[in-house]
């Protein structure tokens, strides 16, 4: 399944990648605003996005 990569906004995640894919994913989705929809992860693979969490001080907050 690896490597992979997750385009944020949007919890896009692309997978089985080498460097002509990457070089591909940040022409077209990351600078064009188009998916790549050959190597995306099956939705089988993923699920809903996981909120991330940061460290303020030493309190958790989600955001």
């Amino acid at each position: 399944m690896g490597p992979v990569m997750l385009i944020e906004p949007g919890y896009y995640m692309y997978c089985q990648l080498s460097k002509e894919k990457i070089d591909k994913i940040a022409q077209e989705n990351i600078l064009g605003g188009n998916l790549v929809a050959e190597y995306l992860i099956s939705e089988q693979y993923c699920g809903e996005a996981i909120k991330i969490r940061k460290l303020k001080r030493t309190q958790l907050y989600d955001i």
